[in-house]
């Protein structure tokens, strides 16, 4: 695999090592391939110096670049994986083309963004303290007392009596792992009283945080499922992820469907998530 101009490409072996690689472990997705190619490639970039890309967009351009590769271009995930030091060199390749044409026409391109944060950080400030504002433009008015929720029964932020965040909010509420919950708040003006992570162009603000019973912090999205698959979701989903593997063990992520692909109900989802612990590439 290597790039030649402005296309990657990639060659067939001959079958006596296509069989020995075929030997290797490979359970890799392409969210965690794109994770790694950001890693490789920002290291790279810090060890000559640069830093004028942000962690959000690069790792945005990379789960747009395998999911090219794979889709329209059909390269078989675990062939990307099995090649992926050909491929990170490819891609900073990449990056030093866009770079080189972004400063040769005197302004930034779809991989720079202004803003100046570079990584991920855990929690980004958040806590669950009493004193903390909460500023809900309305509240939850339905029959069930929800139990956890961390300002109380009554201080259910932003949450209607019924539907499918409902239901999520319901499972968060009961499940035992839980010691208390918050109906996340999102919105202009909501950065410093609510937990948010940075995306490419914008900030991701999850619809609960949970505050487990070991003292770990649980992050849940829930996405319809027509939502579940498409560009905002993947990259959500894949900053969150990343999240939770900056954590050091302290974080987890979840990006909930009302029945996943594996078959899992929403409860079940949600406990199997708790009781993960975090991959590590």
């Amino acid at each position: 695999m290597g790039i030649k101009g402005e296309k990657v490409f990639y060659q067939h072996l001959d079958q006596r090592l296509q069989l020995e690689i075929g030997l290797l472990k490979l359970d890799w997705t392409d969210l965690e391939l794109s994770r790694w190619l950001d890693r490789e490639s920002r290291q790279r970039d810090l060890e000559c110096g640069f830093t004028d890309i942000t962690q959000p967009v690069r790792l945005e351009f990379c789960r747009k670049l395998v999911a090219y590769l794979m889709e329209p271009r059909r390269i078989p995930l675990n062939d990307l994986v099995r090649f992926k030091y050909q491929l990170a060199k490819a891609v900073q390749e990449k990056i030093s083309t866009y770079r080189q044409q972004a400063y040769a026409t005197g302004y930034q391109t779809f991989l720079f963004s202004p803003e100046s944060q570079v990584e991920t950080s855990f929690a980004g400030g958040f806590s669950f303290k009493k004193s903390r504002p909460y500023p809900a433009a309305s509240f939850y008015k339905g029959g069930y007392q929800f139990k956890n929720h961390f300002f109380g029964p009554d201080m259910v932020g932003e949450l209607d009596s019924k539907g499918e965040e409902f239901d999520c909010a319901l499972q968060i509420d009961t499940l035992p792992q839980v010691k208390h919950w918050i109906r996340n708040l999102a919105g202009p003006g909501r950065s410093e009283t609510s937990f948010w992570l940075p995306t490419s162009t914008d900030r991701f603000y999850p619809d609960f945080v949970a505050e487990l019973q070991d003292g770990r912090i649980g992050v849940i999205e829930y996405k319809g499922k027509v939502y579940a698959t498409n560009d905002d979701s993947k990259e959500k989903r894949n900053i969150g992820e990343l999240w939770a593997e900056k954590s050091g063990g302290r974080g987890l992520f979840l990006m909930a469907e009302k029945q996943n692909s594996q078959g899992q109900g929403l409860r079940e989802q949600i406990a199997t998530a708790l009781l993960s612990e975090n991959k590590q590439l």
